[in-house]
């Protein structure tokens, strides 16, 4: 058995008419309305103000920037002046195997190009050559020697 519940019309009753009258309706749809344009002056604002602060900041970095190069240089410098020692005879052909050598390269093709170009010098010799061209700045090393490979090293080029 099946029951209807039957509602009555209400003509009299209708919630769209009622929430467009509704004072509090009104107020929201207006500060909504007012937000909207307030919210996108802020933005532009901000925008402008985030802008300045990015230029600012680009400025500073190109200055410290700038302050880091000249410092490096002048460091490079003083290093470069004090590589040649007078009682090392294997500083000149280091310089030879660096210009023989590539980019990038390890100890084994240091030591390789040295015995090539002058077969007379010793291990530990080129080894503290190697380490002098590491403190002056001329070469850097990029991956240490371990489990029976070679470490890599690379040239450092001056800008």
């Amino acid at each position: 058995m099946l029951i209807f519940f039957h509602t009555p019309n209400e003509s009299e009753h209708d919630p769209k008419i009622e929430q467009t009258k509704c004072p509090l309706n009104e107020f929201c749809i207006r500060a909504t309305k007012e937000t909207g344009g307030r919210m996108a002056r802020v933005r532009k604002d901000s925008l402008a103000t985030l802008q300045r602060r990015e230029a600012i900041l680009f400025a500073k970095l190109a200055v410290v920037r700038k302050k880091i190069r000249e410092t490096y240089v002048a460091e490079s410098a003083a290093a470069r002046a004090k590589l040649p020692e007078a009682d090392d005879v294997t500083a000149p052909v280091m310089i030879q195997v660096l210009a023989a050598l590539g980019g990038q390269f390890t100890a084994a093709e240091i030591f390789a190009t040295a015995k090539k170009m002058k077969p007379d010098c010793d291990r530990r010799s080129l080894l503290k050559a190697m380490n002098r061209l590491q403190r002056a700045g001329m070469i850097q090393k990029i991956t240490a020697g371990r489990n029976g490979h070679p470490a890599r090293f690379e040239k450092v080029f001056k800008h």
